[in-house]
């Protein structure tokens, strides 16, 4: 393929060799093909790998209109897209670079003819590329994690069925297009492998995406099976897969069902497999996103020492990007886990450091429910349940499909005196994913949700499960010690206290009664506690 300018194309992942690499210069942004990096005043910009593409696209071809279908088949390489897709990346690259379609004080839209980059661009020396690395971009290297989602195939006897695979990858590719975390390929991008046989690390590389997720749809009489492989495109190895049987009484129902099932027990994993994608990097290459997915993973163990290793990681996605909402959220979290544990010389200090963060969080993504989730999170950490209700909802409204959303909004739900809510969406997380990777969380905030509604049996079997999957987890046995009081059980309930001050977590019980627990059932927690408990009462406390 032949780039029709004089002008050299700079370094794009497209299949031609005797590209040169550049460094551009424009504004306080620096461009290079090289690294393929865009950075502004010296900070690091987060970028789609398409989008990325386009701009340099545009740059090369700075002195000229460069038509839409020449941006295609430059950025494309000639697959079908349809305008309504690169007009959206073209606006994705406008907000990136702080333009906008009304400005268009950068990129230019001439009608009827194609974009335009219009800002005075400083070109660095060139040298010469014998080829091209062998690590992409959004593929291999670079930002959020991007998936294909393949069309399924159909397997019948019957004829014309196709759509029902179809709707089923549509409605997929829909749900996890929501998610901010994920980056998914366009349908109409994908659809072109329909009668071709799957080559995973092929057609991944010609997309340049790091997941594929496949599948196929059996149909037999009124029955319908779906199955789905979710796959590392870099490996070839399968990091997940699920069946789904339903009877074919309602197709739509059907098709979200089973598109809700598969979006909800991919997100943990995604964020499992990027850990491992991360962790062959090294350290001083990570991004922003790259050192919150090590923060988050590092978190989930909720050890003292996971603590102290994930801090570091969530500091320094801050340093690489200062205004990234996913860096101060997951701050936030750990810094009020930190804080509620007593793992800090000035537990309240470390409480306002890790409020600051989630206020910063909020302000900066609004609405992404990663970022919520982590807010209401630490928010309940630090005792702020009526500020975590309505954040955890937003949550859960922005992606219901996600089963740590469901999980943690159910938990403060039921605190605030919504029993039959909080519960119901606990227990929409276990359908979500089942064998989740955080599945004892899932245990634990379903028995607290339990706990409050005063159906104490059902909630210690869901605590004791949560243990038996984590045993050094400390919040379950506080529930455990209150239900155990409750019942007359005085030393079991001061065993499951014991436990917690040897697992280094004595704070912890200290710092149940620092929340103000006006408008919430939190004494019902409390009370039963502070009648076995012989240490020191604080008093409560405003973060």
């Amino acid at each position: 393929m032949r780039v029709s300018s004089g002008k050299a194309l700079g370094l794009l992942w497209l299949p031609w060799g005797g590209i040169r690499k550049v460094l551009y210069r424009f504004g306080d942004f620096e461009l290079d093909t090289d690294l393929v990096e865009l950075t502004r005043a010296g900070e690091l910009q987060q970028m789609e790998p398409k989008v990325f593409s386009l701009l340099v696209c545009l740059i090369a071809n700075r002195d000229r209109v460069v038509g839409k279908d020449e941006l295609i088949s430059m950025v494309w390489d000639g697959r079908v897209v349809s305008d309504a897709a690169l007009n959206t990346g073209v606006n994705a690259l406008r907000r990136a670079l702080g333009d906008s379609g009304s400005e268009q004080a950068i990129i230019r839209t001439v009608p009827r003819k194609g974009f335009r980059f219009v800002l005075d661009v400083m070109e660095g020396k060139p040298a010469v590329a014998e080829s091209l690395p062998s690590s992409k971009p959004g593929g291999s290297q670079f930002g959020r994690p991007s998936i294909a989602v393949l069309p399924f195939k159909m397997i019948t006897a019957e004829a014309d069925q196709d759509y029902i695979a179809d709707g089923m990858v549509e409605d997929i590719t829909t749900l996890l297009a929501t998610v901010p975390e994920i980056f998914v390929i366009a349908r109409n991008s994908t659809s072109i492998y329909r009668e071709q046989s799957f080559d995973i690390r092929k057609i991944a590389e010609e997309l340049d995406v790091r997941y594929v997720l496949n599948g196929s749809v059996q149909k037999a009489g009124t029955r319908l099976r779906v199955t789905a492989q979710f796959v590392d495109a870099l490996t070839g190895s399968q990091i997940w897969a699920g069946r789904f049987d339903n009877e074919l009484e309602d197709i739509f129902k059907v098709q979200d069902e089973v598109s809700q099932g598969i979006v909800g027990a991919l997100q943990s994993r995604l964020l499992v497999a990027e850990s491992v994608y991360v962790g062959r990097q090294p350290p001083e290459k990570l991004d922003a996103w790259g050192n919150v997915v090590k923060a988050r993973t590092r978190m989930f163990a909720y050890r003292p020492e996971d603590i102290d290793q994930a801090e570091p990681f969530a500091r320094r996605a801050l340093e690489i990007q200062p205004d990234y909402a996913q860096g101060h959220a997951i701050l936030g979290q750990i810094l009020a886990w930190r804080s509620y544990n007593g793992w800090t010389d000035d537990w309240l200090a470390t409480g306002r450091e890790a409020h600051k963060c989630a206020r910063r969080a909020l302000e900066l993504g609004a609405d992404n429910p990663t970022v919520l989730t982590d807010a209401a999170f630490a928010y309940i950490w630090l005792g702020l349940f009526l500020k975590a209700e309505p954040i955890a909802e937003r949550a859960v409204e922005l992606n219901p499909n996600s089963a740590f959303n469901c999980s943690v909004c159910g938990h403060v739900l039921a605190i605030v005196g919504r029993q039959d809510e909080g519960i119901e969406l606990t227990r929409k997380a276990f359908l979500l994913s089942p064998r989740d990777p955080v599945e004892y969380m899932f245990h634990l905030y379903e028995g607290s949700a339990l706990f409050f509604a005063d159906d104490q049996r059902a909630a210690q079997r869901a605590l004791e499960h949560s243990l038996r999957l984590k045993p050094d987890l400390m919040f379950p046995r506080m529930f455990l010690a209150a239900i155990f009081e409750k019942e007359g059980r005085t030393e079991d309930a001061q065993l499951q206290l014991k436990r917690i001050i040897d697992f280094g977590s004595g704070d912890a019980i200290k710092n149940i009664f620092r929340p103000r627990p006006e408008g919430t059932l939190w004494p019902s927690l409390t009370e039963p506690i502070r009648r076995v408990y012989d240490g020191d009462i604080p008093s409560p406390v405003s973060v």
